[in-house]
Formats: structure tokens, C-alpha cells, sequence
């Protein structure tokens, strides 16, 4: 049986005050640096929503993601991404060897950087998105420190797919209008 890393979270010690916050992750990369496509932003907003509801027992996290998985790409497609993130979660949590911090989804300084699990996490998300392979393989391999890791691969690639799939659909209503159809999104997956 595989030994469950905690997940860990990086945040200001006690009230969230920004000076605390800013010298906390000021040596972290800021997240306008990764150039992230709008399906990127959401993924990582309900993935940091995710951690922190697994790293606390609670489900306030899940219910933050739900709603702004929602608000982000509409129902029921929101709920279908945020349950197609969680075996990605859990892959991680028995495949990767160590602590993973990642930054909290909704302070206005943390968020805007990147904790290098955090950036380790989105290089993997990217190469599923590109279907390549062997990227995808050498991802998961830095991501989990270790060579076993074919459910971290498998998570990734499914939720690669149903990424691109939203960002084509995203694409697809804002070149054509569909009669009846609400701007929020609903792809129909």
C-alpha cells in the first residue's frame, strides 16, 4: 500500500495580511510568467480549491471549486471538470514521493504565484494537453520523484483531454452565437 503524502499549504502565518503575504512568496514565480491560456487559470483556481479541501478535511474547498467551476465554464460542464481534477489530486497524493505546497486560490497576493509543485503540476497538465507522450512521462517523473507513475500519467492525459475539449467548445461559442444559448458555456460533455 502506498504511504498518502499530506498535502501542505503555503500561506501566511495566522491573519492574511498582504505585507505577510508578499514577502511569504515574493521569491515565487508570479503566475503572468506562464502565460496561461484561460482553461489554465480556471484548472489551477478549483486545483488550489481542491488542496486546500483535501489538506483540511473540509469541504469548503469543494464547494468553492463547484461554484466557480460553474460560474467559469457553466453547469453541468463545471461540475464535470472539477470531478475530472480529483483523480489528478489523488494521483498525486499516493504517486508523488514528499510534501506538496501550492498557494491559496482566493488571497489577491498568493494567487498571482506559483509554488514549484504548483508549476511542476501545470508543465504535466500542458503536456496532456499536447498529447506528447513522452513529455507527459517525463512531467509525472519530476512531479511524483519517482519512475512509478502511470495513474499520475493516466490523470493527467484524461483531464488534458477534457481541457482542450473545453477550450475548442470556449473557442467554437465565441466565433459563432448559438440561438438559446447562454454566454456562461455548456459544451455538452
Amino acid at each position: 500500500m502506498t504511504r498518502r503524502s499530506h498535502l501542505q499549504i503555503v500561506v501566511a502565518d495566522g491573519v492574511i495580511r498582504e505585507d505577510t503575504c508578499y514577502f511569504r512568496t515574493r521569491h515565487l514565480p508570479h503566475i503572468e510568467a506562464f502565460r496561461l491560456d484561460s482553461i489554465e487559470h480556471l484548472f489551477l483556481k478549483l486545483f488550489r480549491h481542491l488542496c486546500a479541501s483535501l489538506a483540511n478535511d473540509a469541504r469548503d474547498g469543494w464547494e468553492a471549486a463547484l461554484m466557480d467551476a460553474e460560474q467559469g465554464i457553466g453547469e453541468p460542464d463545471g461540475s464535470a471538470l472539477v470531478h475530472d481534477i480529483v483523480p489528478l489530486l489523488h494521483a498525486i497524493r499516493d504517486e508523488r514521493s514528499g510534501c506538496f505546497s501550492f498557494m491559496p486560490a482566493d488571497c489577491a497576493i498568493c494567487s498571482n504565484r506559483l509554488s514549484e509543485e504548483e508549476h511542476l503540476t501545470l508543465d504535466l497538465v500542458r503536456a496532456a494537453r499536447k498529447g506528447d507522450e513522452a513529455e507527459l512521462l517525463q512531467r509525472a517523473r519530476a512531479l511524483a520523484g519517482s519512475s512509478g507513475v502511470s495513474r499520475l500519467a493516466c490523470a493527467a492525459r484524461v483531464l488534458g483531454e477534457y481541457l482542450n475539449m473545453y477550450a475548442l467548445c470556449a473557442e467554437l461559442q465565441r466565433s459563432v452565437r448559438i440561438p438559446g444559448r447562454s454566454e456562461s458555456g455548456n459544451s455538452g460533455r
